[in-house]
């Protein structure tokens, strides 16, 4: 299966806090938990023969893992993360679900025989 599709911008950098206070350890973790997730998703479709169990688990972690912690991100409160860093993450997890989707199925039009 040909590497292929398009190419995705990074995950959003986590922005400075507005105040004098620090990320809370509960935002860190979430957006480096994120921004690993998409990485480890991103190169997975850079590969010149995705398999759709790779591709599965991927689309797994997207939606049980990257969906719930993009979540709790935007609940989260005092200091609570710009709206347009919630937004760029929600965007970005939008464009790597669809990536996934179209490089699962081509994967598995592959594997089972349309070659």
């Amino acid at each position: 299966m040909p590497a292929g599709g398009p190419s995705l911008d990074g995950f959003p950098t986590l922005p400075s806090p507005s105040s004098h206070t620090l990320w809370s350890a509960d935002i860190l973790d979430g957006h480096v938990t994120l921004k690993a997730a998409h990485n480890s998703a991103s190169r997975s479709l850079d590969l010149d023969e995705s398999d759709p169990i790779r591709l599965r688990h991927h689309e797994k972690q997207i939606k049980g893992v990257m969906l719930s912690t993009l979540q709790a991100l935007a609940e989260c409160k005092h200091p609570s993360l710009p709206e347009d860093y919630i937004n760029g993450a929600a965007n970005s997890i939008r464009k790597l679900a669809r990536a996934i989707t179209v490089a699962l199925n081509s994967s598995l039009k592959w594997w089972v025989g349309d070659r």
